[in-house]
Parts: structure tokens; C-alpha cells; sequence
């Protein structure tokens, strides 16, 4: 965490031109508590809250993004790589799981198993979610499907995919056609891999596997991102 928030200043101090006065503020003042007798303090009598202020800072930088930037190129860039994140991070939320309890059934899930499962919602801030889209049925499964293939869940991966192609497809509006090719089509098959998915095809697949390949072809979407856009070849 105090790595991520450090490069976060330092990237947000390189570019202060480009981004609003209102996302330095509330970044900075972040970066200044968290490193104050006051936070450490904190950490120490009341982890929970502790945590919670963090999150709540973090959803804070991310509206206050939206809401006073120029919503043109450098936000259209901002937001691919936030969805992306979030997708191969939801993937290995759930893949956690797989390793410490392994493969399971819904049927013969133990109590410990549906704790784990709450526990991943909660840390993907899906608990209401699932329950208004799922009702009572907690059993890994469900919540599988729905950290996958859930479109207007926000940390979904198949939610986040589809931002990610409509925030591609925006940077490449008016561009030459070669222009981030590479990432479109590296792109568009993990996307349509995903959305071909149901609930019942997935403990067919092999929930490791299928997260695994969430990951790896993530990841393969930003390399080809980084040399569409920013490392390009010299011709």
C-alpha cells in the first residue's frame, strides 16, 4: 500500500499539468496522512478503520477523477488501465480461494467455505451486489459467476472488459487503423472468451484455469498497450 500510494504521488506529481487541482489535493493530502503520527496511531488501537479510510480515499480520488477532469484522452487512458487492473485483480481474488480451500461443490460446501466466499465479496465491495442479484445463494458457484460475468457489477471482469474495449475504442476514434491494433485484438478475445461463458461452463472449464488465463491475458493486454502507445517501434 505504501508503495502504490507513493508512485501514485510521484506519477500525479509528473503530470500535474494534466490532471485537475482537485485530484492533486485530495491525493497529496492522502499521501501526507498516511505517512503522519495520526495514521500510525490509528494502524495500531483501530485497523479496521484504519482500512476503511483508505478505501473511502480511494473512491474519493476516483469521483472526484470523473467529475473534474476533461473527459478527453488522458482520462480515456486513466480509466483503461484501472478497469484492466481490476479485472486481474477480481481474478485473483477469487483464485485465493481456490488455493487455500480448492475446488468445490455447492452442494457440500462446508461453513468455512461460505465464510471465505463472503470474505472475497466483501473485499471486491460485493456483498449487497450479489445479494439484490443472487438472493441467498452464497455457495462458490455464484459468486464465481458473479465476480465474472456480472456486467453492471463494477468489479466484475466481464463489467471491466466491457469498459476496457468502449475506453479502447474512444482513444482509437479518428486514428489510423494500425494505430493499437495489437491491443484491440488481444483484447477483444479475452473479452469474448469471457462473455461466452455461463455459470454451468465454468466448473467445466476449471475455475484456476480460466482465472489464470484472466491474469496472464490481462497482463498481455497492457504489454500490447505499452507498445502500441507509449513505446511504439521506430519505422
Amino acid at each position: 500500500i505504501a508503495s502504490s500510494l507513493y508512485w501514485a504521488r510521484e506519477n500525479a506529481r509528473t503530470i500535474r499539468e494534466t490532471i485537475s487541482l482537485e485530484m492533486w489535493r485530495v491525493l497529496n493530502e492522502l499521501w501526507l496522512w498516511f505517512n503522519s503520527p495520526a495514521a500510525r496511531q490509528l494502524f495500531q488501537r483501530d485497523r479496521p478503520t484504519f482500512y476503511r479510510r483508505l478505501s473511502d480515499q480511494c473512491l474519493l480520488f476516483a469521483g472526484v477523477a470523473r467529475n473534474t477532469m476533461l473527459h478527453d484522452e488522458p482520462l480515456d487512458f486513466m480509466e483503461l488501465g484501472t478497469v484492466l487492473e481490476r479485472s486481474g485483480q477480481t481474478a485473483r481474488f477469487l483464485d485465493v480461494k481456490y488455493h487455500s480451500l480448492g475446488p468445490t461443490r455447492a452442494d457440500i460446501e462446508k461453513p468455512i467455505e461460505t465464510a471465505q466466499w463472503l470474505a472475497i465479496l466483501r473485499s471486491c465491495l460485493g456483498i449487497e451486489p450479489f445479494s439484490k442479484r443472487m438472493g441467498e445463494d452464497l455457495s462458490g458457484p455464484a459468486v464465481a459467476a458473479f465476480l465474472l460475468l456480472d456486467r453492471a457489477f463494477p468489479h466484475a471482469v466481464l463489467h471491466n472488459l466491457d469498459r476496457a474495449r468502449a475506453c479502447l475504442a474512444q482513444i482509437r476514434r479518428g486514428a489510423p487503423a494500425a494505430v493499437g491494433a495489437a491491443s484491440a485484438e488481444a483484447l477483444d478475445g479475452l473479452h469474448r472468451d469471457i462473455a461466452t461463458l455461463d455459470q454451468e461452463s465454468i466448473p467445466t472449464l476449471g475455475l484456476h484455469d480460466l482465472l489464470t488465463q484472466v491474469v496472464e491475458r490481462s497482463a498481455a493486454v497492457c504489454e500490447a498497450l505499452r507498445s502500441d502507445f507509449f513505446a511504439p517501434t521506430r519505422a
